[in-house]
């Protein structure tokens, strides 16, 4: 087990980790907050701070975190509390935006969220920019599966299910629904999905589960956090602890922050 942390001066890290087994943080730039809430295990974990004035947020978890996280200038990067990575995934920030994850998530192997294209595209005729980074929202509950590629501007509600290998950009996708494909389109709504793993069952287990007579978690609307309301008010924040006590306040809260 080893944790290497390199050229943390003139950044903050607050909290300790409880374990840690081959992990890296590596901080490039200064003014940068890594916060650790209680309870945060760290596994083949890189984190690599590029740049400056940015925030990781790690809440607690009965789960590793392993992830590969890319954080740039200005950027924020908050994990709601026990959010279960079934291999490594890929978070990269970019160009001042944010990414914003629920807790409850299910993430499976291969998947790739990241806020930017990295390269410029412009319109021929305007000259103008026409894809400029955006950030992205993912709800509470929310399952992402295998080889998922989530891009700019996605706003996921709690609940929801992205199929395997689907890709996704620019959408807000309704809570306790099914998207699949590429690009990825609605297969289903009024759907909820359960953390039970299916691989060794017997016949006596399948057929046990076939209706689930336990309450579903449901996701109330008049408890929600208007997601633009909060990504506008946190982007007219400069000061990186200034904004931690605000993203405290008002999104590390219900349950239902983030139902669409």
């Amino acid at each position: 087990m080893n944790l290497s942390i390199t050229n943390s001066e003139n950044n903050k890290i607050v909290g300790e980790f409880v374990s840690f087994e081959n992990s890296t943080i590596r901080f490039s730039g200064a003014g940068n907050i890594l916060f650790i809430d209680k309870g945060v295990n760290l596994k083949r974990t890189n984190i690599y701070f590029n740049g400056s004035n940015s925030i990781l947020y790690l809440s607690e978890s009965y789960k590793p975190y392993t992830v590969n996280l890319y954080i740039n200038n200005n950027n924020i990067i908050f994990f709601g509390k026990n959010n279960y990575f079934n291999g490594v995934v890929n978070f990269i920030s970019s160009e001042s935006k944010n990414i914003f994850i629920g807790e409850g998530g299910l993430f499976s192997s291969g998947i790739t969220v990241r806020n930017s294209d990295a390269h410029l595209i412009y319109d021929k005729t305007t000259k103008k920019r026409i894809n400029e980074s955006e950030s992205i929202y993912i709800g509470d509950h929310v399952w992402l599966g295998q080889d998922v590629l989530v891009l700019k501007g996605c706003q996921i509600g709690s609940g929801s299910i992205l199929g395997a290998a689907s890709v996704v950009s620019n959408k807000r996708i309704p809570s306790n629904s099914a998207w699949a494909g590429n690009p990825a389109k609605k297969v289903r709504e009024n759907i909820y999905w359960s953390g039970e793993c299916v691989h060794a069952w017997t016949n006596s287990e399948t057929n046990k589960y076939l209706i689930k007579e336990d309450p579903f978690p449901v996701f109330f609307d008049e408890k929600s956090i208007p997601i633009d309301d909060f990504e506008r008010n946190i982007m007219s924040i400069e000061n990186t602890q200034e904004r931690i006590d605000y993203i405290l306040k008002n999104f590390n809260n219900p349950r239902s922050r983030m139902f669409i």
